[in-house]
């Protein structure tokens, strides 16, 4: 017995360690409501919301801790989209650092497909530098590092550059990164900056001896330190949400006292702070500030973000017409709805074959008559996808005869009658009676038919014979057609 509860109780701790330590994931499900409603990888990162007609769906980590990624499927009917893509903001450099660069800011009007699934990647902001340059190594870097990407679909932007912190005795400080999209500040004692090697000509500012200067940002270049910390390059607003928000602005430069700001515009840090703190993180792809001297560590990169705005999407039913026969009638009625309850509009692919006017179809001449089905959106809905609708207007069937000619005089002969693919039945005659030992045969779809007739006929000269096709689909017309042939002698004598 104590075996087993000391086996019991080791299993409910290996239980418990289990829960404790399993990463806590929403499953995939689906965001929104109503028309808004669509289908995610991973419902915990998204935030649902409306502005006007437009259905928002927002991208992103809690923290800008770590880079996420998920999916989200195209909503039916729904075939263009605005998306906006926010690379993580680079992280601030420590011990009056510069500013970290801004994510690049992608705004692009998408086409897509109902019911494609797409990936998503919101990127981390960068992590900051930390400690001071006079205990720096391996593991306590002054540098920020640079913000990862964010993609949807093919669409990938990069994050900010890692922000430069002070300098050593001798060299530059480490750990910052130019690979981002914009250039990070350089901290105290480091005037020479670069812009971000991703593509972005918006540099970082240059530090003095006292004050770091700003980062990159997504919309202009950050400002050198002078007399503060330099402000960070402005970012880039955008309203795709229904308001004016700054994204991938970047960091302020950290100066003696304090640390810099890490709002959106990249504001410039301020000195004076008797009890500074660790430098806010960046918001929306922003760069983080520069640590002061007092408080030496930057703040870390903003998140990156992406954001997904589309107009509900709408669908056409149309009803499947039957094969028409144009003998019996020269028109027909179309029925198509829409789920948004607005008109369908139609018309015709085919016009030599058919023609449309407002709901209904008139027959031109047999063939293969293609209708197609719109409608055209509104304020409220996007076009939906066009539907096309095939059907077959039959009637008199067109039939090809062939034979030998002349016949010969008691000779057994070879009629062929081609029905242009039809199936049906075949009958020869010669006047109102069947020519003997010409029996009636089905033809099939595709082929055509060849009746074989042993035939001696008791009289020479001009003969008419009639080749009568009863076909079996009521979208043709059973067909007589007749045709005139000579009955010759035999050459040779018995």
């Amino acid at each position: 017995m104590k075996k087993f509860l000391h086996f019991l109780t080791t299993a409910i701790l290996i239980a418990g360690s289990l829960l404790v330590i399993a990463p806590a994931h929403s499953a995939a499900g689906t965001v929104g409501t109503g028309n808004c409603q669509s289908t995610v990888g991973e419902t915990s990162y998204f935030t649902a919301s409306t502005s006007g007609n437009y259905c928002i769906l927002t991208f992103k980590a809690a923290a800008s801790t770590s880079t996420i990624s998920s999916t989200w499927t195209v909503p039916s009917g729904v075939q263009a989209i605005q998306v906006l893509v926010v690379g993580g903001g680079g992280g601030g450099g420590s011990d009056i650092g510069g500013g970290g660069g801004g994510g690049r800011v992608i705004d692009s009007s998408t086409i897509v497909s109902p019911g494609a699934v797409t990936s998503l990647t919101a990127g981390q902001g960068g992590g900051s530098g930390n400690g001071t340059y006079s205990t720096n190594n391996t593991l306590n870097n002054t540098g920020g590092v640079t913000g990862t990407s964010s993609s949807f679909g093919s669409i990938t932007a990069l994050g900010g550059s890692g922000a430069i912190g002070r300098t050593k005795s001798s060299g530059t400080a480490t750990g910052w990164d130019y690979n981002g999209w914009t250039g990070g500040g350089g901290g105290y004692g480091v005037t020479t900056v670069t812009a971000g090697v991703g593509g972005s000509s918006y540099q970082g500012g240059a530090g003095n001896n006292s004050h770091g200067g700003g980062g990159g940002g997504s919309g202009g270049a950050g400002s050198a330190g002078v007399t503060t910390g330099g402000a960070g390059g402005t970012g880039t607003n955008n309203s795709i949400t229904g308001t004016s928000v700054c994204y991938g602005g970047g960091g302020g430069g950290g100066t003696n006292g304090t640390v810099g700001s890490a709002t959106c515009g990249g504001a410039a840090g301020t000195s004076g702070n008797p009890t500074p703190t660790t430098a806010t993180p960046g918001l929306g792809g922003g760069g983080g500030g520069g640590g002061g001297n007092a408080s030496p560590n930057g703040g870390q990169g903003g998140s990156g973000v992406v954001i997904i705005r589309w107009l509900p999407g709408q669908t056409i039913t149309f009803t499947q017409l039957a094969d028409q026969n144009i003998d019996n009638y020269s028109s027909a009625s179309l029925v198509a709805t829409s789920t948004s309850s607005l008109a369908v509009t139609f018309s015709s692919s085919t016009p030599s074959i058919c023609t449309v006017s407002l709901t209904t179809v008139t027959f031109a001449t047999q063939g293969s008559c293609i209708i197609q089905a719109d409608q055209i959106g509104n304020g409220s809905y996007q076009a939906a996808p066009s539907v096309s609708m095939t059907f077959t207007i039959g009637g008199v069937v067109q039939l090809t005869i062939t034979s030998s000619t002349p016949f010969i005089y008691r000779t057994t002969e070879t009629i062929t009658v081609v029905t242009a693919g039809l199936a049906g039945k075949v009958t020869l005659k010669q006047g109102k009676v069947r020519i003997p030992g010409c029996i009636s045969r089905n033809s099939s779809a595709g082929n055509s038919f060849t009746v074989t007739c042993v035939w001696k006929p008791s009289q020479r000269g001009n003969i008419a014979i009639s080749a009568i096709f009863d076909p079996t689909s009521s979208t043709y017309s059973t067909t007589t057609q007749q045709f005139v042939s000579f009955i010759a002698g035999r050459t040779n004598k018995r």
